[in-house]
């Protein structure tokens, strides 16, 4: 009897300590800007996109979550060809957001294994699309071309990737164009050359303009002296 007085107190706590983890182990949160995957086994019982305190069947749901907000990936540069068999490192990075947490997580998982698909994805397009183009057009091209390179680039890889895995790609965007350290100088020596062709061609041009001018203007003057 004794016995049992002194384990008494000892049982009480080890049961209110065994309660205190089963009801932490049942509960979860939900921040403002993530997803909440639940899932039983592997497979998805429920998700949860608003903010709070949630319950969950303790050790037999897991609770996982995916961001909400728009992300960013560096995209690793690459060197391309373009039309006119010349490289090019092109260098990009893309933002998108997860839209289906259901169907990205079911097709993809995590964030890191969409950008592995991002990656693949956006290598293979902006290959086309520089595939299409002349090294120099590419190189020399002003804020309104490069903006129609990017929106081509952005259209197909969202076209690509939005339906499978459930994302939006909001924008893959150039940020930066270089040329591989051989052919730089040789590059840049032939837009220099260009530039410098259609400069003296502007002026031949004007040269002769003034001349016909000055022509004209004597041959005015002549006729007005004879008429005097």
């Amino acid at each position: 009897m004794e016995l049992k007085k002194m384990i008494a107190p000892f049982i009480s706590v080890i049961v209110v300590i065994l309660a205190l983890v089963v009801l932490f182990s049942s509960m979860y949160v939900v921040k403002e800007d993530e997803y909440g995957i639940v899932k039983m086994f592997g497979k998805i019982t429920t998700i949860k996109s608003d903010a709070g305190l949630y319950f969950k069947v303790p050790f037999v749901e897991e609770v996982s979550s995916l961001p909400k907000n728009k992300l960013m990936y560096d995209v690793p540069s690459s060197e391309l060809l373009t039309s006119d068999a010349k490289s090019l490192v092109v260098d990009n990075y893309v933002i998108w957001v997860i839209e289906d947490p259901t169907l990205f997580t079911q097709r993809v998982g995590t964030v890191s294994e969409m950008e592995k698909r991002l990656d693949a994805t956006i290598y293979s397009v902006v290959k086309n699309t520089m595939g299409t183009k002349l090294q120099t057009e590419i190189i020399s091209a002003g804020t309104g071309n490069r903006n129609e390179v990017n929106k081509e680039i952005t259209d197909q890889v969202n076209a690509n990737l939005s339906a499978e895995y459930g994302v939006s790609v909001l924008s893959v965007e150039i940020k930066k164009l270089d040329l591989p350290t051989d052919n730089e100088s040789a590059v840049y020596g032939r837009m220099i050359s260009d530039r410098e062709q259609i400069a003296a061609a502007l002026t031949a041009e004007g040269e002769l303009e003034a001349s016909k001018i000055r022509n004209e203007t004597d041959k005015q003057a002549s006729i007005i002296l004879s008429a005097a």
